[in-house]
């Protein structure tokens, strides 16, 4: 379900233009849309390495 739990992806996710896009769905009116979002972030920033 979330394509940032894939280690590999991690490098190529890991860059302004992504996060930027997935930081704008945050405010999505869709609950399920911002919930997934903070998801992909979470798992993203919680392996500690900077954009």
């Amino acid at each position: 379900n979330n394509i940032a739990e894939v280690g590999e992806l991690h490098g190529e996710l890991m860059v302004q233009s992504f996060l930027d896009h997935i930081r704008s769905l945050l405010h999505s009116p869709e609950v399920e849309v911002s919930y997934f979002a903070a998801g992909i972030l979470a798992h993203l920033t919680s392996r500690g390495e900077k954009v």
